[in-house]
C-alpha cells in the first residue's frame, strides 16, 4: 500500500481555498486545488483523476510547498536543467516574477 503525502499545514483549507479561487494564473489557480485537495485528505490517486497532473508532479509540488509554503506554489520545479531548457531563461525568470506578484 503507497505510504500517503503528508503537507506541512502552512495554511488552512480555507486559506488554500482562496488561494485557488483568487489566483490570477491557471498554473498557480491548479497548484492550490492540488495542495487543497491534499489537505482535505484525498489521495494521491484521487488528485490525479480530477487535475490530470502526475504523480510524480504531484509529489514535486508537496515537496516544494513543504520546503517553501506559498513561495512552492507557482515556483520552477526546482530549477532543474529539464525546466530551463523548455523556455529561455529570461522568459523563464519573468514568468517566475509575474507569478509571485499575483
Amino acid at each position: 500500500m503507497p505510504k500517503r503525502i503528508s503537507l506541512v499545514p502552512h495554511f488552512t483549507v480555507e486559506e488554500l481555498e482562496r488561494g485557488y479561487r483568487e489566483a490570477k494564473t491557471v498554473v498557480k489557480s491548479r497548484q492550490y486545488q492540488i495542495i487543497k485537495l491534499l489537505a482535505q485528505g484525498k489521495k494521491t490517486e484521487e488528485v490525479q483523476e480530477i487535475t490530470g497532473y502526475s504523480r510524480t508532479w504531484i509529489y514535486a509540488l508537496v515537496k516544494r510547498y513543504n520546503e517553501l509554503g506559498s513561495q512552492g506554489i507557482c515556483a520552477p520545479l526546482g530549477g532543474s536543467r529539464l525546466w530551463r531548457a523548455r523556455q529561455p531563461l529570461k522568459e523563464a525568470k519573468y514568468k517566475y516574477l509575474i507569478c509571485l506578484q499575483e
